[in-house]
């Protein structure tokens, strides 16, 4: 989550006047207090919201526009709260007992009972963007954030739609690899609500960011969705009840797929590659794509191995089922310059290949010489050079 420099006026529907610093301490306080001392009071929020999105894993942005309502429950331990939303093609509710999920364009409504599913609330990531944590939660610590000098916010004059409003830009500090960190919020001077927020930053050459505009935001004492009614749930032609699944026993086991059918073309010459004509010890191959930050975490430690063993008869190579070679190559080119790594990567079919990675990504597979399957290690750790590396060693001496 992020906010550039140029983010707010490109894409904020702000329109900026009379920058200035921070007036005095004790009126920012009073300012910013205000909103959260009245938000406070209330039970539920409902707003329509324009949410706009650009990841770097994209190259453009995404724009949603939803109608959201929700009601906060602090010991509501899901969401601290129950929620309702709507865009033009989805739908996602949840009543402290139950989680639906509308696809609205095939008028179809799976039902999650969660005392006989807990494990599955099916959490999207589009839903949590329209998740008004702060409010759920009640939490205060935006109070102090929005006037932290270490964070040198500046006040300015906008207009958010017919709404004057003090807008409040921090800069906040750069995290890892993720620099120009900043944030702006813009909360009315009539009715003390919040009408925009915005967070940004950049990330090997690549711009992200989200900004959330709120057009007719109101606060209620409302305990029960107004929008989770009769008439929402008849408007689904097809409605089905969720049924416990039993995930492990459909599980293919790694030991019984047959590596030895990987085939590809090598994403840095465009050759054709077969596995089973590449012969080796032991066979390491490094499941990645360019919109996985653990992944980028995981290639120093991959290229620790490839030094470590590239005179022992063991090779290295990527794989990538996800990135489309035309659609994606820029992003790729950017990642590969930004995070270089000494082995090959192997470009391959998702349909084929993506129940080799079961656990998600980062995934490394370790293979015999014979293509048989000698262990794995997935997503990122500071130690996964340390004991994949071991794993190999004992091979090569048994």
């Amino acid at each position: 989550m992020k906010v550039s420099t140029c983010l707010y006026s490109a894409v904020c529907l702000c329109v900026f006047s009379s920058i200035q610093p921070l007036q005095s301490q004790s009126a920012m306080k009073e300012f910013v207090g205000a909103y959260f001392d009245k938000r406070d009071q209330y039970t539920s929020l409902t707003a329509e919201i324009e949410f706009r999105n650009k990841s770097f894993s994209r190259d453009d942005t995404v724009v949603t526009l939803a109608y959201t309502e929700t009601i906060s429950f602090p010991a509501d331990t899901l969401f601290s709260g129950f929620l309702f939303m709507r865009t033009e093609e989805v739908a996602y509710a949840y009543d402290g007992q139950t989680a639906y999920f509308g696809n609205i364009s095939e008028s179809s409504l799976l039902i999650n009972e969660l005392a006989r599913n807990p494990g599955k609330s099916y959490i999207h990531d589009w839903a949590r963007s329209f998740i008004e944590t702060s409010f759920l939660t009640k939490n205060q610590e935006g109070r102090t954030v929005l006037t932290n000098d270490d964070f040198k916010p500046t006040v300015m004059d906008t207009m958010i739609g017919e709404w004057p409003c003090k807008g409040i830009h921090l800069t906040l500090p750069d995290q890892e690899d993720f620099t120009n960190f900043t944030v702006f919020v813009a909360i009315d001077t009539v009715e003390h609500m919040l009408r925009h927020r915005s967070i940004a930053m950049w990330f090997q050459e690549n711009e992200q960011y989200q900004s959330w505009t709120y057009h007719n935001p109101r606060y209620g004492y409302n305990t029960e969705l107004t929008m989770l009614n009769d008439a929402f749930l008849a408007s689904f032609k097809h409605q089905e009840l969720m049924e416990e699944q039993e995930i492990e026993s459909t599980r293919i086991s790694p030991e019984s797929i047959d590596y030895s059918s990987l085939k590809g073309t090598l994403m840095q010459s465009g050759e054709n590659i077969d596995i089973k004509h590449v012969e080796a010890d032991v066979i390491i191959l490094d499941f990645w794509y360019s919109a996985c930050y653990p992944c980028i975490k995981s290639i120093p430690e991959v290229n620790k191995l490839y030094h470590k063993f590239k005179d022992q008869n063991v090779v290295v190579y990527g794989v990538n089922i996800i990135d489309d070679e035309v659609k994606n190559k820029s992003r790729m080119e950017k990642y590969v310059r930004n995070n270089p790594m000494a082995y090959p990567t192997i470009m391959a079919d998702n349909e084929t290949y993506y129940t080799w990675v079961p656990e998600g990504y980062p995934m490394l597979l370790v293979l015999n010489g014979e293509y048989q399957y000698l262990g794995s290690h997935s997503g990122f750790s500071e130690e996964l050079a340390e004991e994949v590396g071991a794993l190999i060693e004992k091979h090569l001496k048994d």
